[in-house]
């Protein structure tokens, strides 16, 4: 199992200085002066492709990702949405051996609609699943019950 978390490239090298928690958080406009006081400009964040501020206050409320203050190695501080999934293998022993395992090929939503995924079974964690392995069961059960046998 690999629990430590991939730093993307830019933030190599970096430090986590703050943490914000959903505590501290009642709302959007909460958010909004969080990241402003850090020096970030969300006037133009829900438009294009990109998510509004209430959209990751709501993530962030509903447990599903946190917010980090990161300084580079430049010095330069940046926000950094944080979400956790877990990628996983499913076989039994004697395919494990074989190097043969599931993939999850497609899913099929409620509705009828299908996706393509090709790749591994995988889950998205809350916050307060990590660190992993005190919830890896749960979290497991979850991925194939819940999400993938609907």
């Amino acid at each position: 199992i690999r629990t430590q978390p991939e730093v993307p490239e830019p933030l190599k090298g970096g430090t986590v200085v703050e943490t914000c928690t959903r505590k501290q958080l009642t709302n959007e406009d909460d958010l909004k002066k969080w990241l402003s006081d850090r020096g970030l400009d969300t006037s133009d964040w829900g438009t294009g492709n990109t998510k509004s501020v209430k959209k990751l206050y709501d993530e962030i409320a509903g447990d599903e990702s946190g917010l980090e203050l990161w300084k580079k190695k430049t010095g330069e501080l940046q926000p950094v949405r944080v979400t956790h999934v877990l990628r996983a293998k499913v076989c039994s022993p004697e395919s494990h051996k074989r190097g043969i395992f599931l993939l999850n090929t497609w899913q099929q939503y409620g509705d009828g609609r299908k996706r393509i995924r090709n790749g591994l079974l995988s889950e998205k964690l809350t916050i307060s699943e990590m660190p992993l392995e005190k919830h890896l069961h749960e979290v497991c059960e979850r991925a194939v019950t819940e999400e993938e046998m609907q």
